[in-house]
């Protein structure tokens, strides 16, 4: 007799994901790090202070950490995936339409750039997503980050082919030793480039011991 297998919660498919995502990340950055890739590592050049953002209108204040952003007030938070302090939904009952949230998970070496790190998350989302096609890294000035990145891409998203979706990753490094990625991601007809361009404008590092 054959037993047909239950299909895995979602919690449970979370942290395997989040597992896969970690080690993703740490083969990709120790290979970026034996490359010699990576930043001055000179606080002094290369820091930026923190100025205070404006929430735009219609939009709330979160941070997680050091890491402060603002989103539509409309997306309500919500309890994060794993290594996720943070995360805002815009729900339609259970159906997620978009999604902003913070992951600090995120280790590296501690003279890596954003660079490093971003190629790091692109190794990770092509494990771990269908039909993963990332655009140009750009590079991005955020108040208190020593370095960042912005990375546009799309994929398929959901249970069987998937639906077509799209994710930004704000990629920061700042301190010393520390790295977050600051993600936004939905269907395109639920998120405007006009609104992910507005979150991405709000993301600020503040200030803390080591700089």
């Amino acid at each position: 007799m054959t037993v047909a297998r239950r299909p895995a919660r979602p919690r449970l498919m979370r942290r395997r994901r989040a597992r896969a995502w970690r080690a993703a990340l740490a083969i990709a950055l120790a290979a970026g790090s034996a490359g010699g890739c990576g930043g001055s590592g000179d606080d002094a050049d290369t820091a930026r202070a923190a100025a205070p953002r404006s929430t735009p209108s219609g939009f709330a204040a979160a941070s997680a950490g050091r890491v402060t952003l603002a989103h539509p007030s409309g997306w309500l938070p919500v309890e994060p995936p794993e290594g996720w302090p943070f995360a805002a939904e815009l729900r339609d009952g259970s159906r997620v339409h978009a999604r902003v949230g913070v992951i600090r998970d995120v280790p590296r070496p501690s003279d890596a750039d954003a660079g490093v790190v971003a190629a790091a998350v692109d190794t990770a989302l092509r494990l771990t997503v269908t039909r993963y096609d990332r655009g140009p890294r750009r590079d991005l000035r955020v108040p208190g980050a020593r370095d960042a990145v912005r990375v546009d891409y799309t994929y398929l998203d959901g249970p069987g082919a998937g639906e077509p979706a799209k994710g930004t990753d704000v990629v920061l490094v700042y301190g010393r030793g520390e790295s977050a990625v600051v993600r936004i991601t939905g269907r395109p007809a639920t998120l405007p480039p006009a609104v992910v361009d507005q979150i991405v404008g709000t993301v600020t590092v503040v200030p803390g011991p080591g700089g």
